[in-house]
């Protein structure tokens, strides 16, 4: 499925969604991080990235839905100390 999406710099770019996946390019985008720091956490550091699905050799596709996860886990909210 191809679609169209607005980009965080307000430019419209089709995006490459394969049955509703992202490829590493676009879920960077989605995120607000580079895709070589996607392909790090994905080789150096599996504990830090969003999940992903490896669809082949050089095939990396990466859910709408679980990035959106992924970031709403790492909502940080301000609290107020009582001192």
């Amino acid at each position: 499925m191809i679609s169209v999406f607005m980009m965080s710099s307000g430019k419209f770019k089709v995006g490459e969604f394969e049955g509703g996946l992202l490829d590493t390019e676009h879920a960077a985008e989605f995120v607000g991080l580079s895709p070589a720091t996607l392909k790090w956490w994905r080789t150096r550091n599996r504990k830090c990235g969003p999940p992903y699905f490896r669809l082949h050799k050089n095939a990396i596709r990466y859910s709408r839905a679980d990035l959106e996860v992924w970031l709403r886990e790492r909502r940080v909210r301000n609290e107020v100390l009582n001192g």
